[in-house]
């Protein structure tokens, strides 16, 4: 998905004014929004949703997006408060939205070893595939994390936040796992 969004950004980039990108931006988002609910919505696989990459687009035009502010009068710093804002009520609503998906679940076997992990597997899965995870859930997710990472990079010198990003080990895993 990203090496698709990789390809063409910098195309769109190059032949859109600068300041149009945000434009772009929303209708990205609002365009892969609508194309996971359509395919909710027409029992398309739950796979299609999670790995086409117009059904995706929505997290990349955030960072995008990001990337424009960031360029513009102010930058960042101009949406810290906005984010802070943003963020918790992201994660509320992706809360509630995870506890409304789980109280619809069967409840989980008891089971160890191999078992209970496939049988952990199987849960997430299930939680992957549901239509409201599939489409509020993944805009949820990229609103939350776009408006996590405002918060962290304009955060004070010496903020908690901003230490906890700074750990190495976390930066370590950073560093593997996008490498």
């Amino acid at each position: 998905i990203e090496e698709h969004f990789y390809l063409l950004w910098p195309l769109v980039v190059r032949r859109v004014p600068e300041r149009r990108l945000l434009a772009v931006c929303a209708a990205l988002f609002v365009g892969a929004f609508a194309l996971r609910v359509w395919l909710v919505a027409t029992g398309a696989s739950p796979l299609i949703a999670y790995t086409a990459t117009p059904a995706r687009f929505d997290t990349l035009a955030d960072g995008a997006a990001l990337a424009v502010l960031a360029r513009r009068a102010g930058g960042l710093a101009r949406w810290a408060s906005a984010s802070r804002a943003l963020l918790l009520v992201a994660a509320l609503l992706f809360a509630a939205l995870y506890a409304w998906i789980r109280l619809g679940a069967a409840p989980p076997a008891a089971s160890s070893g191999a078992q209970g992990f496939e049988a952990a597997t199987v849960q997430v899965l299930s939680f992957l595939r549901d239509p409201w995870m599939q489409t509020a859930g993944y805009s949820l997710l990229c609103i939350g994390y776009a408006a996590l990472l405002v918060v962290v990079v304009t955060a004070p010198a010496g903020a908690a936040i901003g230490r906890v990003f700074e750990l190495r080990a976390l930066r370590r895993v950073g560093e593997v796992s996008y490498g």
